[in-house]
């Protein structure tokens, strides 16, 4: 492949995903002005409870369809057919136990959340096998094309929604109409996907159990590990449902949302930098542990004033999404002040776990994330019981705390020195000039939470990504004045990564 075309699908890639930040952002906007606290509650419950058994039937699919058909081309249209058959059997059958299995949990037994359940595990069965086509776009590097797709579900998805909301539906009405868009998305994603993989050739799908069987024992290690991932992210708001009610996951799903939005950003970013590890792991250990230094040490400059911000006008975020709910937005953005601490383990999780991910060792992804998933559910048991909200927050921060400890340690083995976080040290002079520059601008009249309120949505956007762009570019050109050595440092990671 041609410098050229990769530089050209990495950009789309960016695009597409910058483009889907918006339009994520703008779905909740939509959502909660017409839902509700009570309403987005349910939503995200549902949303998180389905995502439980997608982990279970992705099962890494996406791999072994890729390896395969990269090493044996010849034989691409029976792997094609063989991992079709695997993917649409196992996933279906995985999905549709989804409203079964809760028709006997307390709370999410209620016909609402069952068929709402019903609609999403549809469309996460939809997904998944679309997901199958993407494996076939990247196995030709055809990435472009697989953003591509992946927007035109989200814009159909916000489009529909934001039609359903111009008609005078009940909340009810309104909350299967939107969860019924995903749907939609999904098929419309789907038929997109496969109308650009006809160039790969006809695909039959094939039934042989006994190649399911080889498959299944080849992919378990990944699906077990995707679910006690999906354990460790998403059962928070899932117990949070079944033990406090549809209220207090509103709350919590006010501000994990924006958390979620956030933290496409190091995904993002890791996902261009992933094949370059991948590359130096197999050639060079030394320069493998170097590349690894140097994007420990991108994350620690940018991460903190990005986070440091969104902490300065945390409740101004959550005003804007629950404008309609002014007191439950002020105490989303507690909650979410204190999922900011959780996304700095995120933002650098991110980076070891995809370190450990190109070594294969998933004995040791699957010992760390089982350990803190076995705290998050143990703490947050009693935690939510007794704290609500607050305490699925502070149980995140926790467990995400733990999870960056081992997935550290254990990450060290594999380099030939250890990771150094003296860049975090280094710029704290840096951010404390940056956090005056924010509590200067939020003592501003019209900044203040109550004048705020009143403004119109545009206007509120406006004023608080004005903000943080402020704060952000005094932090930056603080760095860049001060520290000569951060251009060169920049320079290094672009020109490894390239």
């Amino acid at each position: 492949m041609s410098a050229r075309r990769i530089a050209y699908s990495t950009l789309v890639q960016i695009a597409g995903k910058l483009i889907g930040f918006f339009v994520s952002a703008f779905l909740i906007v939509v959502l909660a002005d017409r839902l509700g606290t009570r309403g987005i509650g349910d939503y995200t419950a549902v949303l998180a409870f389905v995502n439980l058994f997608v982990s279970v039937a992705d099962m890494g699919i996406n791999f072994v369809v890729i390896r395969d058909i990269v090493q044996r081309p010849a034989e691409k249209a029976k792997i094609a057919g063989r991992m079709l058959g695997f993917r649409f059997s196992f996933s279906l059958i995985t999905l549709l136990a989804a409203p079964l299995v809760a028709l006997g949990i307390p709370r999410y037994n209620q016909p609402q959340l069952v068929i709402g359940i019903l609609i999403i595990a549809l469309a996460q069965f939809i997904l998944l096998w679309n997901q199958f086509y993407v494996s076939i776009m990247q196995s030709q590097l055809r990435m472009d094309r697989a953003t591509a797709t992946e927007l035109i579900n989200r814009v159909v998805t916000l489009v529909g929604t934001v039609i359903l909301s111009r008609f005078s539906l009940t909340i009810d009405e309104f909350f299967f109409g939107a969860l019924g868009m995903i749907f939609v998305g999904s098929v419309v994603n789907l038929i997109a996907s496969m109308l650009w993989c006809r160039d790969f050739g006809p695909i039959k799908v094939v039934i042989d159990w006994q190649e399911f069987k080889k498959t299944f024992r080849e992919v378990f290690p990944v699906g077990l590990f995707s679910l006690l991932s999906a354990i460790h992210f998403r059962m928070d708001s899932v117990l949070l449902r079944s033990i406090r009610g549809s209220y207090e996951t509103g709350v919590y799903g006010y501000a994990y949302k924006i958390a979620e939005i956030i933290f496409t950003f190091p995904v993002m970013f890791m996902g261009n930098i992933f094949p370059k590890i991948s590359e130096l792991w197999k050639t060079d250990k030394q320069a493998f542990t170097r590349m690894l230094q140097k994007v420990l040490d991108v994350l620690l400059l940018a991460t903190p004033p990005l986070l440091l911000a969104v902490y300065a006008f945390a409740p101004h975020l959550t005003v804007i999404i629950a404008r309609n709910e002014y007191l439950d937005a002020l105490l989303a953005g507690g909650v979410l002040r204190i999922l900011i601490i959780a996304m700095f383990f995120w933002f650098i999780s991110t980076l070891f776990t995809h370190a450990l991910l190109v070594t294969n060792d998933y004995r040791g992804l699957i010992r760390n994330v089982a350990i803190a998933a076995v705290v998050n559910i143990v703490l947050n048991f009693f935690m939510i019981s007794r704290y609500g909200f607050w305490g699925a927050a502070w149980v995140t921060v926790i467990s995400e705390g733990l999870l960056i400890v081992l997935s550290y340690q254990f990450l060290l083995q594999y380099c030939t020195e250890r990771l150094r976080f003296v860049e975090l040290w280094k710029n704290l002079p840096i951010l404390v000039v940056m956090g005056g520059i924010l509590l200067g601008l939020r003592a501003l009249p019209i900044l203040e939470i109550e004048q705020f309120a009143t403004l119109g949505r545009f206007g509120q956007l406006l004023l608080v990504g004005s903000a943080i762009a402020i704060g952000l570019a005094g932090f930056f050109a603080l760095v860049l004045l001060l520290r000569k050595e951060v251009k060169g440092m920049l320079r290094g990671l672009l020109k490894r990564s390239a």
